[in-house]
């Protein structure tokens, strides 16, 4: 084993830097165990020197080499117990290496994590009898995960802003909540997988939808090597099938991609993610698969080293800095380590792995997320904040540093970072000592920092803001020591506090009930004419789709709850109605969908068409299928729902519905026009009236056809359809929207923010079944056998079958997305199987202290010649606030 002891070059004679690698053998085993617990600093003062120079001379003087000369002075000190053995596993449970051969410590390299043992330690001394915890500062789950483990009756609550270690959390959940059997058949699969895991990758696509945004995002810089790149690409495209047929093993595939994005690329993380030296580079492999096998065989060793257990952690709200605005949790204890002032870059540090999940598909998309954040570093000090001081509280533990460092900063942005950092961390912790019980214990881990040789005392800024809130210091515990880069001691210190005086209860919005009263007159009184689902602009009919929303709803929902020149989301978009109605207000209108045919007709609803623009593709369209209408082959496989495809059409019409799919797909992701043509095309796929280029069938959902084998030209039925829309006019205020093909239950795009409302509704409990009764317009829009055979388990109707707790994630984003008096507006259904109204109200108490209900007669919904509706006996309207 080899320990590094670093030297500051500003107790060096000659003025270098220089780095002692201590070789410790086996038989210094109790060397080993203590030496790992210290920083350099306090190495350097068991050895009773200051430089390297200095303990140079004591070991020439001892006729010793460095590294003898450095044990005997070790053994002599720890024999004579110079080392406070209780400072000493404090300093090695307080650091990320304390939790090292922990198998969910050890799934991802968190390197700012502190250790499992730290918070047993801290939770048993302080608060034995606790029950509910919550960490503000949530990192990759070490607190919420530990005080849960094998504890019947705790219950944990977190923040953390970060995505990447939102999903390092969930999936560290998900595996302890693996059943004995799912755990024994998880270890099982994983030795399959990588017995034969090139052959496995050899025959799969690349991901396009992370491909184009790695482009994007990165601009050109080479992050991995193009052979690298395309298995990232496979896996992420592997994954995603696995969750949905072999959901263990493929976020076991997952989490050990997460853990080997950084090592096989030409970056590296140490601090701050850099580029690669060449000697990295020569050392460590570029194949990623090679990572991700090891990665897989240590799940598949440690898999079965734990007992199984339900989760008992949620997500309160990325942001802690809004917990304030969410009803309290009661929480019995605190344990936390807010972010160090070290100028550390949380989201830089994990930015190909925030590219990999999705969370991040622009360039900018990593300064609004770092916008959001604690501002700890001097990078952070952007926009607003380099502006501008906070307004607020003056602390007094700042002031002698903060004016050091107006007078003395090299950069003129330090003083400004120290402030923001005061004002965001007291806004973060009075959020939290919010949610403390009275009596509650808090704990938390922090360090000091040094910027122009002037110490900013983090600590008492720490303590000051507990007291300002009404707690009482009890111990502030010292974790370890270490040196700056200026030659100062700073420190990393626990304090510990209780919460004697009760804070006043938030108030939360009070919404106004005229909006909420006008509506339900509105939905109460619809004339006949309203009631149709042709109401409305003509492009509501775009393309026919079983469950789309009515659109004289969809105005009412927009005009009672989007301002003026507002905005809003709609998180299950499907076919576009609310967006797009929002977009004919004026209205800034967002929309996620994970169905590529919803996404194509939403995404061409919501834009201006520029005729140009669409004709242009339209002739590359008609080009491209003209070439290679002729090569199609019917031996492919192709859908057989009702009836196989082939009965649907003239074998000449079907070759180049076939070629017009290959172009569709050679041109994804899609922009707006070739969406427009997109969804015209799947318009005209199916029908019983002229337009279509099927045999007689039914315009939503493609019944078994009937009537004669005509060839029907598929240029000039999209055409007709193209035509139409081109001419349709939309009002001057019309407001271009934007479409996502994204899954609303999971991570958001960062773009979607400060919202006016969220508008939307979601699949009706054991309803239609979407994925089916759109079955045709989903292979041409990309859907392949496997998507049909996985029967839709990734959508929400599926998941909501099995768990509401999928819905978790879209209330508490909604919630962090919605400005201070928004509103989240769900259309439901009601049945005789399922409340929904009643069912999701309770799910989100966490993030909304009130809602409204009522139910709208459905009586008069239309049947479009469909005898099965689904079981929904009633409308529901669910208001959250």
């Amino acid at each position: 084993m080899a320990t590094s002891i670093h030297f500051p070059a500003s107790q060096e004679p000659d003025g270098q830097r220089k780095v002692l690698r201590l070789r410790v053998n086996d038989a210094d085993e109790n060397i080993q165990r203590q030496i790992a617990t210290l920083s350099s600093l306090e190495i350097r003062e068991l050895l009773g020197v200051t430089s390297y120079e200095e303990l140079r001379l004591k070991a020439e003087k001892e006729m010793r080499s460095v590294n003898s000369q450095v044990l005997s002075i070790l053994r002599k000190s720890f024999n004579n117990k110079k080392l406070d053995k209780k400072n000493s596993s404090m300093a090695r449970a307080g650091t990320y290496s304390g939790g090292r051969g922990d198998f969910f410590h050890d799934l991802f390299p968190y390197l700012e994590a502190f250790s499992p043992q730290f918070v047993e330690d801290l939770a048993k001394k302080y608060k034995s009898d606790a029950r509910i915890i919550l960490d503000p500062f949530g990192g990759c789950g070490t607190t919420p995960l530990t005080f849960t483990s094998n504890n019947e009756g705790r219950k944990a609550y977190y923040c953390e802003i970060n995505p990447v270690m939102q999903r390092v959390i969930e999936l560290k959940e998900f595996f302890r909540n693996l059943s004995e059997k799912k755990r024994s058949k998880l270890k099982e699969d994983i030795g399959k997988l990588s017995d034969s895991f090139y052959e496995n990758f050899s025959f799969v696509c690349e991901d396009d939808l992370i491909k184009d945004s790695y482009r994007k995002v990165f601009e050109g810089s080479d992050i991995f090597e193009d052979s690298t790149l395309s298995q990232v690409l496979k896996l992420k495209t592997e994954i995603i099938k696995l969750q949905c047929t072999n959901e263990p093993l493929g976020n076991a595939l997952e989490i050990a991609t997460l853990s080997s994005l950084v090592p096989a690329s030409n970056m590296q993380r140490a601090g701050d993610l850099r580029r690669k030296r060449p000697k990295e580079r020569e050392r460590i492999s570029a194949d990623i698969y090679y990572h991700v096998r090891l990665a897989l065989e240590k799940i598949a060793s440690g898999i079965s080293d734990f007992s199984s257990q339900e989760k008992m952690s949620i997500l309160l709200t990325s942001d802690s800095r809004g917990l304030s605005s969410i009803p309290t949790v009661n929480a019995d204890i605190v344990i936390t380590s807010p972010p160090y002032l070290n100028g550390t870059n949380y989201f830089r540090n994990t930015k190909v792995e925030l590219w990999f999940l999705g969370a991040i598909k622009e360039k900018g998309d990593l300064g609004i997320l770092r916008d959001k954040a604690i501002t700890a570093g001097i990078n952070d000090v952007r926009g607003i904040r380099s502006k501008q001081n906070p307004s607020g509280l003056a602390f007094e533990s700042l002031s002698e540093c903060l004016k050091g460092l107006d007078e003395h900063a090299y950069d003129r942005r330090i003083p400004k970072m120290v402030r923001w950092y005061a004002h965001d961390l007291n806004q973060a912790l009075s959020g939290t000592i919010f949610h403390l019980k009275s009596g509650g214990t808090i704990a938390i881990d922090i360090g000091d920092s040094v910027y122009s040789n002037i110490k900013v005392p983090t600590d008492k800024l720490v303590a000051e803001i507990l007291e300002n809130n009404g707690c009482r210091i009890v111990e502030n515990l010292l974790v370890r020591e270490r040196m700056s880069r200026s030659g100062q001691k700073v420190k990393q210190v626990c304090i510990v506090a209780v919460k004697e005086k009760e804070r006043s209860a938030e108030r939360y919005f009070d919404k106004q009930s005229s909006s909420w009263v006008a509506f339900r007159k509105k939905v109460s009184g619809l004339s006949d004419a309203y009631k149709k689902r042709n109401w409305g602009h003509s492009s509501h009919s775009l393309c026919s789709y079983q469950g789309k929303l009515k659109p004289a709803i969809g105005n009412f929902l927009v005009d009672s709850f989007v301002p003026s020149e507002g905005k809003f989301l709609d998180p299950f978009s499907g076919v576009g109605t609310i967006p797009f109605e929002g977009a004919l207000a004026g209205k800034k209108s967002y929309g996620f969908d994970l169905s590529p045919a919803g996404v194509a007709i939403s995404r061409a609803k919501v834009w201006a068409p520029r005729d140009e623009e669409v004709k242009s593709y339209f002739l590359q369209l008609c080009n491209y299928v003209e070439k290679n209408a002729g090569r199609q082959s019917f031996n492919q496989w192709l859908p057989d729902f009702n009836k196989n495809l082939v009965e649907y059409y003239h074998e000449d019409t079907l070759r180049e519905i076939l070629a017009a799919r290959e172009w569709f797909a050679l041109n994804h992701p899609w922009n707006q026009p070739v969406s427009l043509l997109l969804a015209c095309t799947m318009h005209v796929l199916h029908g019983n009236r002229p337009y279509a280029l099927s045999r007689r069938s039914h315009p939503v959902t493609p019944f078994s056809p009937t009537g004669d084998f005509l060839y029907k030209s598929l240029k000039e039925k999209v055409w007709q359809k193209v035509s139409k829309v081109l001419g349709s006019e939309l009002p001057e205020n019309f407001v271009d929207g934007k479409i996502f093909e994204t899954d609303a239950t999971k991570c958001w795009p960062e773009e979607v923010d400060g919202l006016d409302a969220v508008i939307t509704s979601p699949p009706f409990f054991a309803s239609t079944r979407f994925y089916s009764a759109n079955w045709i317009r989903l292979w041409f829009s990309g859907w392949g056998e496997f998507d049909f055979k996985a029967g839709g388990k990734q959508f929400l109707e599926t998941k909501q079958l099995t768990d509401f707790a999928c819905y978790d994630n879209i209330f508490r984003q909604s919630k962090e997305r919605l400005k201070e008096d928004g509103v989240l507006l769900l259309h439901l259904g009601k049945s005789n199987k399922c409340d929904m109204a009643d069912v999701l109200s309770k799910r989100a108490k966490y993030w909304f202290s009130s809602s409204e209900v009522f139910d709208e007669d459905v009586a008069h919904c239309e049947s479009h010649g469909i005898s099965d509706k689904g079981g929904v006996t009633d409308h529901q309207y669910l208001l959250l606030y």
